[in-house]
């Protein structure tokens, strides 16, 4: 089987569990903006993003690393797998106590939000330590992280939807996130210890500190990554209210669920980049550009599409109580292919073994978005923090596009030129029909990018050509 036939078989096998998963947590966030209210919603996120700090600290990137390794077979597997759960183990330990002494020193005016930060603290555990999904996608065997992840969304939202009603559930919400995660985890670990029952919690401090070593810039870099995608969000709830959270995370919530849908695809190229990149470095380039191109073809005029009909969708999704998140959505909306750009660069760069060079890059993003965060929400609350996100995601793409450049011939132009002309068309048909209902705006933007693609050209013969090679059952 091809590359390009094993990435489209394992994504599409991701993108179905993907499919349930968003769908389902389309519901469960539909259906806590209703119950909560702005206020009870942004604390609820704002705990939540607060905990994404130590749970980077539980596994410093290890998980990119050992499945570049494990892709490559130059590990034993069995000892290597051993010593990654034991060192993940201990760092997971380490950043549930220091959360532990920050919720005691750190004080709220919510008594509810020390509980909620604790509950949320023990998913460290079971998102970043315990689930053994890194081998299963080091193998790229998608099928047991798919079902995995498709219960524990119909958990999670069954849970919600029978426990939630009102404010006075609120700490109910990380016990259930807690309790189907650890349902999720303990199906990867019955497979897991099936395929690999000699893998027992053990350190080789030779090969620990190696692997520490190695994941260092990683593990940084990560942690600047976190630094950038939580500030918002946190700094929101600490510098002004609940209730701006509550805008932002609404808006957040919408345009994150174009990134991580795409994020499964991001999953899936890393093991073959990695075997590629040494001998066979024209087929990472190829599958680079390919990328950019999908990302800008579908990407851009999702996008442009959203902002301008922000004002319709934002009551439509959550009721009239968040309408001041609609202008935070129509700009917030485009971070996601900032994010998901940035995001597969950033694999190309760790495929490469050039993880080191990723320190300065992620500093750099991670200081302009503290002090863009730190400047704007004072002045514009949630708005700013949209702003603060979609400036930091541009500095971060344009700088991992020269750090790629120079070693791929990265063809940005030729990726979002034509798409984006095509959907600045239907944005503009669109801009003066805005107030109409969503049933005649959306077929007609359709219609219009569809007309603007085919007139451009920006889908090629040979493009087609690949797509249908990439699907064809049987490839050679």
């Amino acid at each position: 089987m091809s590359t390009a036939r094993a990435i489209a078989k394992n994504f599409l096998s991701l993108t179905a569990a993907n499919v349930v998963v968003k769908m389902l947590g389309l519901a469960v966030v539909l259906h806590l903006a209703r119950a909560l209210g702005p206020g009870d919603f942004g604390l609820a996120n704002s705990a939540f993003a607060t905990v994404g700090y130590f749970a980077m600290l539980a596994h410093l990137g290890i998980n990119s690393i050992a499945m570049s390794e494990l892709a490559r077979g130059k590990a034993d597997r069995s000892l290597y797998i051993s010593n990654i759960l034991s060192i993940k183990t201990v760092l997971g330990a380490a950043a549930f106590l220091l959360l532990v002494l920050l919720s005691f020193l750190s004080p709220s005016d919510r008594p509810d939000f020390r509980p909620l930060l604790l509950i949320y603290g023990l998913t460290i555990f079971t998102t970043n330590v315990l689930p053994p999904d890194w081998v299963f996608l080091s193998e790229e065997k998608t099928k047991y992280p798919a079902i995995a992840t498709a219960g524990q969304a119909v958990l999670y939202a069954a849970l919600i939807l029978c426990l939630i009603s009102g404010p006075r559930d609120l700490v109910l919400i990380p016990c259930a996130l807690l309790l189907a995660q650890t349902a999720a985890t303990a199906y990867l670990f019955l497979i897991f210890r099936r395929r690999f029952p000699s893998v027992t919690l053990r350190f080789d401090l030779t090969l620990a500190r190696g692997i520490l070593k190695e994941t260092a810039p990683l593990g940084l870099s990560g942690i600047m990554a976190i630094i950038v995608s939580n500030t918002g969000l946190s700094m929101l709830g600490f510098v002004t209210n609940p209730e701006e959270a509550g805008y932002f995370s609404a808006a957040g919530k919408i345009s994150g669920l174009f990134t991580e849908a795409l994020m499964a695809y991001g999953i899936i190229i890393l093991p073959p980049m990695a075997r590629h990149y040494g001998e066979q470095r024209h087929k990472v380039e190829k599958l680079i550009n390919y990328t950019l191109k999908g990302l800008a073809v579908f990407g851009i005029p999702a996008a442009a599409g959203i902002s301008v009909l922000a004002w319709k969708i934002t009551p439509l999704i959550y009721g009239e109580r968040f309408m001041a998140a609609a202008p935070v959505l129509s700009l917030l909306i485009w971070s996601f292919i900032l994010i998901f750009g940035s995001s597969v660069l950033y694999l190309v760069i760790v495929a490469a073994g050039r993880q080191n060079n990723l320190i300065k890059l992620t500093v750099i993003q991670a200081a302009a978005a503290l002090a863009l965060n730190a400047l704007l929400i004072r002045a514009y609350g949630a708005y700013g923090a949209a702003l603060a996100t979609v400036l930091t995601g541009t500095l971060t793409l344009w700088m991992f596009l020269r750090e790629t450049g120079k070693f791929l011939d990265v063809k940005v132009m030729d990726a979002f030129l034509k798409p984006g002309a095509a959907a600045a068309a239907m944005a503009l048909a669109l801009f003066p029909l805005r107030g109409a209902s969503l049933a005649l705006t959306i077929p007609l933007g359709a219609a219009v990018y569809a007309a603007a693609i085919l007139v451009s050209g920006a889908i090629t013969r040979e493009d087609a050509e690949t797509f249908k090679r990439i699907l064809k059952r049987n490839d050679a």
